[in-house]
């Protein structure tokens, strides 16, 4: 049987009137927009967008603490919630401090290796015991990345959206130090056969998985039914919403943008395998909501952030719909639990003409109870039941 190399550029339309019906619920809130949390205990932890640091008791709304101009926030291996402020890095248990040397640029992130050494991402680089880290000419990091992730591998995943112009996804290598960028395996045939016959598109129309298994044996596998990629071949993403992982190395990650109307919609599962560095990836697309136009059925769900409940062992994820819980049927189809739907707004975004998603991240504190970062709300909190809001 013939089959088509699908990577995750697939376009999914929906009427133009959902765009607008999504814009036109932009509303003006007088909230403080944050740009991160963290939970540790009873406090909850929220860095602002411009840059501060507030300190709540989860048992009451109000602030109990404030701390200026901190860069960003992060948890280390021990679970200790850590900060940056003028190129030093704190640890808010300990009360310990570290200088970063030869820190510049603007810092985006932190992180800890898996020997709890800080990693962090600036404007300048990768910064790791001092020295900066960029990728080879042709890829530019300097910018903030739509979502920034770091495995149980110890693979930086970088995720870049520029609207309407695209995105990409790259990893760091934290033990190699290296850079890769991930090539669909059809884009990989097209440059082995640029300006011959081979590329013309009836060709490719016609191109069976199997003679692609034949040109690049060392990157991907047919065992029995399932078609094995080598890590990253064929893991793109041009407009990345977000990505989790467990401790098994699954790796789930959501893609979706609105530009006049909603595009690259995907919900990707990959999966290792018994193969060293080869993974399965499995499309979850028939979960999400469809629509009918001329005569075809497309997806009708704003996809949104992607996340690990490690109480329950699910990946969930939130859309314009709500939140939901991915599950598995016994036949290895995949269906979604609907959990609540919190009522927040929505706002434009720069890139791209129709609305941002309106929750960036969320993470679990229990089975059935989780926190989320919204663009307008502030932070969420889900107890079962019910939402409220730290603002």
């Amino acid at each position: 049987m013939k089959q088509l190399v699908v990577i995750l550029y697939t376009i999914c339309i929906v009427p133009y009137a959902w765009a607008q019906t999504a814009l036109s619920t932009i509303e003006k809130t007088n909230t403080t927009a944050y740009a991160d949390f963290y939970m540790q205990g009873s406090r909850l932890y929220g860095l602002t967008v411009t840059d501060t640091l507030t300190v709540w008791d989860t048992l009451s709304p109000k602030p109990i603490q404030y701390h200026k101009n901190v860069q960003t926030i992060a948890q280390n291996r021990k679970n200790e919630l850590c900060y940056i402020k003028n190129y030093i890095l704190h640890n808010y248990v300990t009360g310990i401090t570290k200088s970063l040397s030869g820190s510049k640029g603007k810092v985006y992130k932190l992180f800890f290796d898996e020997m709890n050494n800080p990693v962090v991402y600036t404007s300048a680089g990768i910064l790791i015991d001092g020295e900066y880290y960029l990728p080879n000419e042709g890829f530019d990091i300097t910018n903030k990345p739509q979502v920034c992730y770091l495995d149980e591998r110890n693979r930086l995943w970088l995720g870049f959206d520029s609207g309407e112009m695209g995105g990409e996804l790259l990893f760091f290598n934290l033990k190699t130090k290296e850079f890769v960028v991930p090539e669909s395996l059809l884009g990989m045939y097209i440059e082995k056969y640029r300006n011959t016959e081979k590329t013309d598109i009836d060709n490719l129309l016609q191109y069976d998985l199997r003679d692609l298994v034949t040109e690049f044996p060392e990157q991907v596998k047919i065992i029995n039914s399932d078609t094995l990629y080598k890590f990253p071949i064929n893991i793109v993403a041009g407009h990345p919403k977000g990505i989790t992982s467990n401790q098994s190395g699954t790796l789930y990650i959501t893609e979706s943008l609105v530009n006049f109307v909603l595009m690259n919609v995907n919900i990707v599962k990959i999966s290792p395998t018994v193969y060293k560095d080869f993974y399965k990836i499995t499309f979850l697309n028939d979960i999400l909501e469809h629509e009918e136009i001329a005569n075809e059925m497309v997806v009708a769900e704003y996809v949104g952030p992607v996340t690990y409940n490690t109480f329950d062992r699910h990946a969930y994820y939130y859309s314009d719909l709500g939140f939901f819980k991915i599950t598995e049927n016994t036949d290895g189809s995949f269906a979604k639990e609907f959990i609540a739907k919190p009522e927040i707004s929505w706002s434009g975004q720069p890139n791209a003409v129709g609305s941002g998603m309106n929750v960036k991240k969320f993470r679990f504190t229990a089975p059935d109870k989780f926190f989320f970062l919204t663009t307008n709300n502030g932070i969420g909190y889900y107890n079962g039941k019910t939402f409220k809001y730290f603002k």
